[in-house]
């Protein structure tokens, strides 16, 4: 069975109870759980009570459950507004094209999320989900308009400490500038300093000015250990001649 014979009504469109629709799991890459995107769904589901769902969620089919390919923060602010009281029956709903894959879906909420784009965190979890699905760097560039320099930049972000991740969630510092900070020696430590300097100042978010000076570590002319070595031997090699001369 098909999702025309799945839907609730049919005509241009496909209109589903927003009920029967499932989200699959670490397909979206959007974090509802920052502020800004709580914001956002609130905005959202206040408009979709007012005037309903206005642009179609694209949907597949997956044996019996049908999962959302484009739309999630449309699903997931239609709940939210039926959870408030909203009458809202089904919303209108297309089918994916065919022969569309999971990096499909995952690289296309790239170009998809025109009306809320991802966040560069978020981008960063969407590439790092395509490199597991057998994408490369170049491959992603390609497809999500990027340079390769920044996929890498954000792909290498995901490994940052939670610290510096939650920072950039509460908007306190941009993704691009705590990525290129938190790989220097330091960096996470320069980060935190510069956020209580930002906040000292009354501004809401780091800049580059907010800085503290890089650490730079002392420079070691040569290797320690053979300086060390090197006066070690000059010490016997002087008690050798001692020795040499009172025994002469």
């Amino acid at each position: 069975m098909g999702l025309k014979e799945l839907a609730d009504s049919r005509g241009n469109l496909l209109s589903f109870d927003p009920r029967r629709l499932k989200v699959k799991p670490d397909l979206n890459a959007r974090d509802l759980t920052t502020a800004e995107n709580i914001e956002h769904l609130e905005w959202l589901a206040a408009d979709i009570a007012r005037v309903g769902v206005l642009t179609p969620l694209t949907i597949f089919l997956e044996g019996e459950d049908i999962f959302i390919a484009n739309g999630h923060c449309r699903l997931a602010a239609t709940m939210l507004a039926i959870s408030r009281g909203a009458d809202i029956q089904t919303v209108p709903c297309l089918p994916e094209v065919r022969g569309t894959n999971d990096l499909d879906r995952v690289l296309s909420q790239n170009s998809f999320n025109s009306g809320k784009r991802l966040s560069p965190l978020e981008q960063g979890a969407n590439f790092k989900k395509a490199l597991a699905l057998g994408a490369d760097v170049n491959q992603i560039a390609v497809r999500v308009g990027k340079s390769v320099g920044y996929v890498n930049q954000m792909i290498d972000f995901q490994s940052a400490p939670a610290e510096v991740h939650a920072l950039v969630k509460e908007g306190k510092i941009s993704t691009t500038l705590a990525a290129k900070v938190v790989k220097e020696k330091g960096g996470t430590e320069r980060l935190r300093k510069a956020v209580k300097t930002a906040e000292e100042a009354g501004k809401p978010k780091v800049t580059e000015r907010d800085l503290p000076p890089k650490i730079v570590p002392t420079p070691h002319t040569g290797n320690l250990w053979e300086h060390k070595k090197g006066g070690v031997y000059k010490l016997l090699n002087e008690a050798t001649l001692k020795i040499d001369e009172t025994s002469q």
